[in-house]
């Protein structure tokens, strides 16, 4: 099979390598639809500390069975044949952590990966799984809105330990695919709902059912003007950028959320007054990942049309230009590129 390879930043090469064997109690999944994730894109940029290359990246992803254990029946797992989305991930549910309802905390969460990657032909998933990072497709649902499970159950993971709720005004700042995402689904949730972004291809598509937009490079963001004075009841910085983040601390009001959904390079800091976290108890926190039953809330949000991910998807590549969509993803160029083996 092809599987494109991070070999060091700024260099990926396609490959042709075995399709990985499944031991007894393995699923081997045939690629369908692959999205690119931002992360994926920053790893292939500058590296990440907890990938070590060569490695093959892609963590959200669709396919169908080409190989399901032997024995195993329809209510433990997918059987061949059948169409899926594949979680990258599944938390161990035994320790420390997932005893104390962390789930992304948990201590053998990466232990149970797909081998090798989202940006190949075919993928294993290990028998460790138990089938639980197989989900099976609606049949009304593609394999290419599929893909957008993954990062879909992330922004579900962020809005509720944000604790959004109907009525709130919640302030999401990045008009990328999280951003826009996350906007959605606090729309969902029944809040009034703001975004502020740099790029006005991505406003646009953002605008969409929302209550307002900014386009932070020409104009000052105050919401204290659409909440009484107050200001948001929770802000989510999905930019990893220094003056995302200080455009959200400066807008939460007294109580309020802030949810540093996006990080900051390594090695950068963020002052925080602590006034604000002592008289003005405003909490601050961030969060990373989902738990298995935002994944499977997940794909049902999609396949309902609760949440519309279809206008996301901007562009389609071969396994071959795997390397021009993470370009074109750093670039801004496109908001969620689908590569298709």
């Amino acid at each position: 099979m092809k599987a494109a390879f991070y070999l060091e930043p700024g260099r990926v090469e396609v490959r042709e390598v075995p399709i990985p064997r499944p031991e007894p109690g393995d699923w081997l999944v045939k690629i369908m639809a692959s999205a690119v994730c931002a992360t994926d894109a920053k790893t292939y940029l500058r590296g990440h500390p907890l990938i070590e290359p060569p490695t093959v990246l892609g963590h959200e992803l669709t396919g169908v069975v080409e190989v399901a254990p032997a024995g195993a029946k329809k209510t433990e797992g997918p059987q061949a044949g059948e169409r899926v989305v594949i979680a990258p991930y599944i938390p161990c549910g035994k320790c420390y952590w997932c005893s104390n309802d962390q789930p992304t905390q948990c201590a053998e969460l990466f232990a149970t990966s797909i081998e090798p990657g989202g940006f190949a032909q075919y993928v294993r998933v290990p028998a460790a799984t138990g089938g639980r990072g197989l989900y099976r497709l609606p049949e009304q649902l593609d394999y290419a809105e599929a893909s957008l499970t993954e990062p879909v159950a992330c922004a579900l993971h962020g809005i509720e330990a944000s604790r959004v709720k109907a009525g709130q005004t919640v302030f999401v700042i990045g008009d990328g695919p999280m951003g826009i995402l996350l906007a959605r689904l606090a729309k969902a949730f029944g809040a009034r709902v703001y975004l502020s972004g740099m790029l006005p291809h991505r406003l646009k598509v953002a605008a969409h059912g929302l209550d307002g937009v900014f386009d932070a490079g020409r104009e000052e963001v105050d919401l204290r003007i659409h909440t009484q004075g107050r200001g948001a009841d929770a802000v989510l910085i999905a930019a990893g950028v220094q003056e995302a983040a200080v455009q959200g601390v400066r807008n939460v009001r007294r109580g309020g959320i802030v949810n540093f959904f996006a990080g900051l390079p390594k090695g950068r800091s963020f002052p925080l007054e602590l006034e604000q976290v002592h008289y003005d108890e405003v909490t601050f926190m961030g969060t990373f990942g989902f738990a298995p039953d935002q994944f499977a809330r997940a794909l049902g949000l999609i396949a309902s049309g609760q949440i519309y991910v279809g206008d996301l998807i901007t562009r389609r590549y071969t396994l071959a230009e795997t390397e021009q969509a993470l370009k074109d993803t750093l670039a801004g160029e496109s908001l969620k590129g689908l590569i298709l083996p």
